[in-house]
């Protein structure tokens, strides 16, 4: 999902946007002690087959700011980050 930013002026102006995306990593059971792979279990799904669980993860996979010299408003790169990861931390 794409988000766009905006500076909120008389005249709206895209100063950014950013993207997330849902990542799955797969961490092989054996690595893990019993006490990892029952904590890791709650928010996991495990795969017998393959002895691996597969755990969903937020991404960022995308961060831009807009350099138009002609925009009357600006937004540090600092910035836009906390949105995304405030919007990551709301899913």
């Amino acid at each position: 999902m794409t988000y766009l930013v905006y500076f909120a002026g008389e005249n709206p102006e895209l100063v950014g946007y950013f993207t997330l995306a849902n990542k799955f990593i797969s961490i092989a059971g054996n690595a893990l002690s019993k006490t990892l792979q029952k904590r890791i279990s709650k928010f996991s799904q495990y795969d017998e087959e393959l002895d691996r669980f597969l755990v969903s993860m937020p991404l960022i996979a995308q961060l831009g700011r807009n350099f138009n010299p002609s925009l009357s408003a600006s937004i540090p790169g600092q910035e836009l980050l906390a949105i995304a990861c405030h919007k990551v931390q709301e899913a």
